[in-house]
This record gives structure tokens, sequence and C-alpha cells, in this order.
């Protein structure tokens, strides 16, 4: 999915932290109290943290397919 020494998606998630703890910041200076604008940015932030923390971005999907019986096979397996 991603290469080992490709950190693109860390620099992502590190810029997007920055932004949103800098909104944080400038809502506690305008509002002076907490709001619900805040809360979310905290959340957003956090969330943020998480995936540039982690190493999610490593794992891959897999897929399971299991095939379905047609009409026509159910019919002569039922008889």
């Amino acid at each position: 999915m991603f290469d080992n020494d490709d950190n693109t998606h860390l620099l992502k998630w590190k810029r997007s932290l920055r932004k949103k703890l800098i909104n944080c910041l400038a809502l506690i200076e305008n509002e002076g109290k907490p709001t619900q604008n805040l809360a979310y940015e905290l959340a957003k932030a956090k969330e943020c943290f998480v995936y540039w923390n982690s190493d999610a971005q490593l794992w891959e999907k897999h897929r399971t397919h299991i095939p379905f019986r047609t009409e026509s096979e159910s019919f002569e397996l039922d008889e």
C-alpha cells in the first residue's frame, strides 16, 4: 500500500494536527470560554494525533470472495 520509506501520509497528519491546534488556540483567545467549536477542534486534533502516531497506514485490506449458488444450481441440488 505505502512504501516504508514514504512518509507523506505522516506529513499530512502532522500538518493537520498543527492546524487544528492553532485553531484551538485562536478559539481560546477569541471566545474566552469553552465552546462547541473548541470541542470539535480538539476532537479533530486528537484524531490527527492518533493517525500521525499510529502505524495504521501500513495495514493492508483484504477481501474474501464467497461464491453463491445460482438458482439453477440450487434447483438441481434440491431435487
